[in-house]
């Protein structure tokens, strides 16, 4: 039947699978294993930099729904008229004495970063009181307003029988 083997083929035979095993062994440490790591830290970066996108989406979402949200807050158009109306308003039920409300001189209109389609007047209002609980409602009333409003500078005067104070206001109105 078969032949058994010599032991020279034998050795030969053994010989040849160790040495396969061997360069098997190598070439798996020296070149599989490196892609292997690789592929892996390619897999780990890829995961953070998704996470960064997904975290700068929902910041930009964010920021999107604020600016619309503080759009809200701006008329479509100038309103002086119902602006003196508010004050007046605010006056009363604070009992402040108004004496002025103007358009403020604007010192340098290129310096303010509006979005494009915003305008801004600035307003100087100048008024009297009791006390300065009464002035402090009106500048809480001032702060609560519907519109968006940013006060640019107060000045108050105390004196023993009067308070009288000065909020220069700046309120922003969409441009067509």
């Amino acid at each position: 039947m078969s032949k058994p083997l010599s032991k020279r083929t034998l050795y030969c035979v053994i010989s040849v699978v160790i040495s396969a095993l061997v360069i098997y062994l190598i070439t798996y440490n020296l070149v599989i294993q490196p892609l292997k790591m690789e592929l892996a830290s390619t897999k780990n970066s890829t995961a953070m930099f998704e996470a960064q996108l997904d975290k700068l989406a929902s910041q930009a979402n964010n920021k999107s729904d604020s600016i619309s949200h503080t759009l809200a807050f701006i008329p479509n158009r100038e309103q002086p008229d119902q602006l003196l109306l508010e004050m007046e308003q605010f006056a009363s039920s604070s009992n402040v004495a108004v004496h002025l409300l103007e358009l403020a001189a604007v010192e340098n209109t290129k310096t303010t970063n509006l979005p494009e389609g915003i305008g801004k007047k600035s307003y100087t209002f100048e008024a009297t009181t009791k006390k300065l609980e009464h002035a402090n409602a009106f500048l809480s009333l001032l702060k609560n307003n519907k519109r968006l409003l940013t006060v640019d500078k107060i000045a108050i005067n105390k004196s023993e029988k009067m308070v009288s104070f000065t909020v220069t206001f700046s309120v922003f109105h969409k441009i067509d």
